[in-house]
């Protein structure tokens, strides 16, 4: 315990000596500066002028575009189109039938190109 206590006294007088001393004035205004209530104040205060701008921005006209293209390789869609012969067996009978390869894969090949909306705010 003697040591435990001789250690912690040693180590506030480090702190003690490496401490900086400051005004009234400069400790009033760093305490200022790191309040929580009123850094919390001042965001209510900006969030609610944004929302004031942002319900009159919805009032003025607005565009939007959207846009889908679908691409499709020449190549893929012939091979895709092809006609294959595809064993079944149908009432104890084999038989072969002719599906094109674009069902056995799921769909053509497809590239999609998209846009997101994109609005443009416009006053008249």
């Amino acid at each position: 315990m003697r040591k435990l206590f001789i250690l912690f006294s040693i180590l506030l007088l480090i702190s003690l000596l490496h401490s900086e001393k400051i005004s009234l004035e400069q400790s009033i205004e760093l305490a200022k500066q790191n309040n929580k209530e009123l850094l919390s104040e001042k965001n209510a205060l900006h969030a609610a002028g944004w929302t004031q701008k942002n319900a009159f921005i919805n009032f003025l006209p607005k565009l939007s575009f959207n846009s889908t293209a679908i691409r499709i390789d020449n190549n893929t869609y012939q091979m895709a189109n092809q006609m294959i012969e595809m064993p079944v067996i149908f009432n104890g009978q084999q038989m072969m039938i002719e599906i094109p390869a674009a069902a056995m894969s799921g769909g053509i090949y497809k590239t999609n190109y998209m846009n997101n909306s994109f609005r443009l705010s416009e006053r008249i």
